[in-house]
């Protein structure tokens, strides 16, 4: 079944989520990259910012940024193994750089490497008991909580 943009399967093992393939697409291309070098993690450390690299991006590159990095950070939802990548370069959306836009061509060539993954939730017994725990004071951050 396809649900906005989703294929959900209903399987003997479970439910399997498939998440939207276009978005994916659109990144790839609109960066650029369809024949460029996968790489196989979303993220990397070993790059580091530099005076040339920390170039603001010009008013047509910034928006275009805004609307990849939105992309992105959307279609994490259905991709866990772009959770941080996609939110560091959201975190950078107001003022992004060459060096922002380096970390958000890294997602699309990762994005090359695997351009779809399926979430599989296993059906499980009932428990006969049910344990939550909380941190009631937000883990102590006065910020955000």
């Amino acid at each position: 079944m396809k649900f906005l943009g989703r294929t959900l399967r209903w399987t003997n093992e479970g439910i399997e989520v498939e998440g939207n393939r276009r978005h994916v697409e659109e990144i790839v291309s609109e960066l650029g990259l369809s024949k460029g070098k996968p790489v196989t993690t979303p993220s990397s450390n070993a790059e580091t910012p530099n005076e040339e690299t920390e170039r603001p991006l010009n008013n047509e590159e910034r928006a275009n940024y805004r609307s990849l990095a939105a992309k992105a950070n959307y279609a994490s939802l259905d991709r866990p193994d772009l959770a941080y990548a996609c939110k560091e370069a959201a975190r950078n959306m107001a003022a992004p750089t060459e060096f922002n836009l380096t970390k958000l061509k890294r997602i699309g060539r990762y994005l090359l490497h695997k351009p779809v993954i399926t979430q599989r939730f296993v059906w499980q017994p009932r428990p006969a008991e049910l344990r939550c725990f909380t941190d009631s004071d937000w883990a102590g951050c006065v910020k955000t909580r």
